[in-house]
Parts: structure tokens; C-alpha cells; sequence
């Protein structure tokens, strides 16, 4: 840059910088789309997978908190609490569209109903491996029929098993999990 001083009249002078226009080039712009491109193709599946595994993540999370509602409203009125699946016809996908939590065990969500749940977003499964259609817990929070319960949570990405010990606390597992009997079992 180069610049002149032109003086006025007076006391004061002014500088007037001239300017050079530069930019990119139709080449180098090309360039850096080309890399901003092929950098976004490789983060692209990475982050799917993990929209993926956070959603698995969400749905495990919401049928604990479920678990957890349940044992503290049995709690609270002092007697029978039932997480209900809304379509138990399905014996491979008990609580995958839809569950609810009532008072007592009506045997569907007819009964006083505590909170109802959607169904699970994609191809993802809730499936109870003792084939209940109900949980029912007890004026303790223990699990009323006395049998351990699992849920397992099958998606295409990670599989996840949702124990509830008798005392009626429920516990995620991952397919790696030391215990076998606490391994989803999703094919």
C-alpha cells in the first residue's frame, strides 16, 4: 500500500491510502470446498451413530425414570403400582409402543392413570424377555410377582438390558457386561 498526503489549508493534512483489490481466486474457493466437502463425508456417519446411541441412550433413561415413578407412587398411596404395556399383543415388542404407569393392575391403562409414555421413534424395540405386559411393584417398591424383570432395548446401533432386581431397583446393562444373564439378548 502506498499512500500521499495532500495538504489543505491550514493546519491539517490528509492521508489518502490507495487500496489494491485482492480475493479468491475461482480456484482457491474450489479447493476449500473440496476439503470442507470431504472432511463433512467422513464426520458425517460418526455422527449419526452417535444421534443414534443417544437416542437409545434418551429411551433407557425414560423406561428407568418409569421404574423409578413406579416405585414411588406404590410408595406414596401405600399399595400396588403397574407399569402397563399399551399393546400387549405384541409378545416381541411388549412396551415398544407405549407404556403406562396406573394405580393397581387393571391389566391395561384403563385404571387411575400416574403418567403414559409414547411409543419408541424408529426401528427400535422394548422387549420384555419374561414376556410381561405388566410390572407391577408393591406398597414397598418391591417388585410385586417376585420374578426379576428384563427389558431389553434393541436398536441397529447399541442394545441395551434393563434388570429390575426384586427390590425393584433397575439397573442399564450393555452387551459387554460381566453377567451374562444381565446381557441384552437382541439379535
Amino acid at each position: 500500500m502506498s499512500s500521499k498526503r495532500f495538504p489543505f489549508r491550514g493546519l491539517f493534512s490528509v492521508a489518502v491510502v490507495q487500496r489494491s483489490n485482492t480475493g479468491f481466486s475461482l480456484v482457491e474457493l474450489m479447493v476449500v470446498l473440496t476439503i470442507v466437502a470431504i472432511a463433512f463425508n467422513i464426520a458425517m456417519p460418526s455422527f449419526t451413530a452417535m444421534i443414534a446411541r443417544n437416542q437409545a441412550a434418551t429411551d433407557v433413561n425414560e423406561f428407568l425414570l418409569t421404574v423409578n415413578l413406579a416405585r414411588s407412587e406404590a410408595l406414596k398411596i401405600g399399595g400396588t403400582t403397574s407399569i402397563q404395556a399399551l399393546d400387549a399383543s405384541d409378545t416381541s415388542n411388549e412396551f415398544g409402543a407405549g407404556w403406562c404407569v396406573v394405580e393397581g393392575d387393571p391389566g391395561d391403562c384403563s385404571g387411575t392413570l400416574i403418567r403414559s409414555f409414547p411409543a419408541l421413534v424408529g426401528n427400535v424395540s422394548l422387549n420384555s424377555i419374561e414376556n410381561a405386559s405388566s410390572i407391577q411393584f408393591n406398597y414397598l417398591g418391591e417388585l410385586a410377582d417376585g420374578v426379576v424383570q428384563k427389558i431389553d432395548l434393541c436398536t441397529s446401533q447399541t442394545d441395551r438390558r434393563i434388570f429390575i432386581a426384586l427390590i425393584g431397583r433397575p439397573k442399564s446393562h450393555r452387551p459387554n457386561d460381566a453377567d451374562a444373564a444381565k446381557q441384552p439378548a437382541c439379535s
